[in-house]
């Protein structure tokens, strides 16, 4: 099981860093929003085991989120991040996605 960070801070635009990150079941992720409070929106709930927004208050880590034990393996789960400073949506590398692996 590994730990993992995923940042949102503003850089022009609020972005998403890393924008695509390789993850395993039961890996955990902090999030961390930085200048804005940000909402992570999940469509699939099957990634975090029925999780499907993540409300973040800008500066503060949230809570270890773990990937599901039944999360699919080499699936692509694509999210967005809305943030409240700019009522706008921050970008990944396009959309920002976590890839499941084995």
């Amino acid at each position: 099981m590994a730990a993992h960070r995923i940042i949102i801070s503003q850089r022009g635009k609020f972005v998403v860093r890393p924008g695509r990150l390789h993850v395993r079941k039961n890996d955990t992720i902090v999030w961390k929003a930085i200048g804005t409070d940000a909402h992570v929106l999940v469509p699939d709930q099957s990634l975090f085991g029925g999780v499907q927004a993540i409300n973040l208050t800008a500066g503060i880590d949230s809570s270890p989120i773990p990937v599901s034990p039944d999360a699919c393996v080499d699936k692509v789960y694509p999210y967005t991040v809305f943030c409240d400073a700019t009522s706008e949506f921050a970008q990944g590398d396009s959309d920002p996605e976590l890839i499941v692996g084995p």
